[in-house]
Protein backbone atom coordinates (compact mmCIF):
# COMPACT_ATOMS: atom_id res chain seq x y z
CA UNK A 1 0.00 0.00 0.00
CA UNK A 2 0.97 3.44 -1.02
CA UNK A 3 1.01 5.49 2.43
CA UNK A 4 1.51 8.97 0.24
CA UNK A 5 -1.45 7.98 -1.79
CA UNK A 6 -3.23 7.08 0.85
CA UNK A 7 -2.65 10.30 2.74
CA UNK A 8 -3.13 12.31 -0.52
CA UNK A 9 -7.21 10.90 -0.70
CA UNK A 10 -7.61 11.43 2.92
CA UNK A 11 -9.12 7.36 3.28
CA UNK A 12 -8.29 5.69 6.47
CA UNK A 13 -6.11 2.11 5.77
CA UNK A 14 -8.80 -0.34 5.34
CA UNK A 15 -10.73 2.13 3.08
CA UNK A 16 -8.25 2.53 0.78
CA UNK A 17 -7.24 -1.08 0.74
CA UNK A 18 -10.56 -2.13 -0.07
CA UNK A 19 -11.24 0.71 -2.77
CA UNK A 20 -7.86 -0.49 -4.62
CA UNK A 21 -8.92 -3.61 -4.74
CA UNK A 22 -11.95 -3.02 -5.76
CA UNK A 23 -10.67 -0.59 -9.02
CA UNK A 24 -7.71 -3.06 -9.74
CA UNK A 25 -10.56 -6.35 -10.12
CA UNK A 26 -12.96 -3.65 -12.19
CA UNK A 27 -9.61 -2.92 -14.00
CA UNK A 28 -9.08 -6.61 -14.19
CA UNK A 29 -5.42 -6.22 -12.75
CA UNK A 30 -3.23 -7.82 -10.63
CA UNK A 31 -1.30 -4.69 -9.45
CA UNK A 32 -1.77 -1.12 -8.61
CA UNK A 33 0.84 -0.66 -11.63
CA UNK A 34 -1.30 -2.17 -14.47
CA UNK A 35 -4.16 -0.76 -12.68
CA UNK A 36 -2.64 2.54 -13.59
CA UNK A 37 -1.71 2.05 -16.88
CA UNK A 38 -5.49 0.24 -17.78
CA UNK A 39 -6.84 3.81 -16.25
CA UNK A 40 -4.69 5.61 -18.09
CA UNK A 41 -5.99 3.94 -21.37
CA UNK A 42 -9.29 3.83 -20.99
CA UNK A 43 -8.80 7.72 -20.32
CA UNK A 44 -10.24 7.38 -16.46
CA UNK A 45 -6.52 9.19 -14.97
CA UNK A 46 -7.15 12.47 -15.61
CA UNK A 47 -5.60 15.08 -17.89
CA UNK A 48 -1.87 13.03 -17.39
CA UNK A 49 0.77 13.29 -20.00
CA UNK A 50 3.41 10.53 -20.33
CA UNK A 51 6.73 12.34 -19.68
CA UNK A 52 4.96 15.01 -16.97
CA UNK A 53 5.41 14.62 -13.76
CA UNK A 54 1.91 14.46 -11.41
CA UNK A 55 1.19 17.42 -9.61
CA UNK A 56 2.13 16.87 -5.99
Amino acid sequence: MSERARRRVGMSVRTYRRRVAELMSVLETDSRFQAGVNAGRLGLAGDWEPGRSPAN
